[in-house]
């Protein structure tokens, strides 16, 4: 009976744990928002644009410039300038899913989306550099240090990578730890229990 015990005991505890995490912000999950709009589904990346990333590879901010704003009305009296509306624009914050990180992933078709990844590493994530196609018409804007954001800096940075040019975007100065257990970890580790429950069960009888 002791055994039964433990086995309904620790099933009611992990399903338990997974109820409560899937009406919870989970520790290690985050959101990569390329909409120029937050909520909305426009962004101003071309369509598709890939994003490379890796983290916690950086040791300075030093280099990287807040926003970028580029004149597209210049020669305009009456023109509103520099202006970051409507253009490219990424922040990081809380909340996502299942997705593994670091992954490269691509902007819809719109220029935008909201990306649900979490953190598969082994270690909890400090900073974030993305790397994608650097378009000098275009301005650049990144958002940190508000209530929903993991980051308090981010930046970019020009590149010269083969020829080609690139803008780096930095997110630092923010912790992002280890996912916890997906529900269907949690499913694995109770069927584990399972399997060394039933298989003690018959050590002991065969040694009756």
């Amino acid at each position: 009976m002791g055994v039964k015990r433990f086995v309904l005991a620790a099933a009611f505890a992990l399903l338990g744990a997974a109820w409560v995490r899937a009406d919870t912000t989970q520790p290690g999950h985050f959101i990569v928002d390329l909409n120029n709009v937050p909520g909305t589904d426009l962004g101003g990346w071309g369509a598709e644009t890939l994003f490379t990333d890796t983290v916690n590879t950086i040791n300075s901010t030093k280099g990287f410039t807040a926003n970028i704003c580029v004149d597209s009305d210049a020669g305009n009296p009456n023109g509103d300038e520099p202006d970051c509306d409507n253009d490219p624009r990424m922040s990081v914050n809380s909340g996502g899913a299942s997705m593994p990180f670091p992954s490269s992933f691509n902007a819809d078709a719109n220029g935008g989306g909201t990306f649900d990844f979490q953190n598969n590493g082994n270690a909890p994530i400090t900073d974030i550099l993305f790397t994608t196609t650097f378009v000098p018409t275009d301005s650049y804007t990144c958002e940190s240090g508000q209530p929903t954001d993991i980051f308090q800096f981010c930046g970019f940075q020009i590149v010269n990578q083969g020829g080609v040019q690139k803008i780096e975007i930095l997110f630092d100065n923010g912790t992002i730890p280890i996912a916890a257990p997906e529900p269907s970890q949690y499913w694995l580790l109770l069927a584990c229990v399972a399997v060394a429950v039933v298989h003690q069960l018959r050590s002991r009888r065969r040694s009756a």
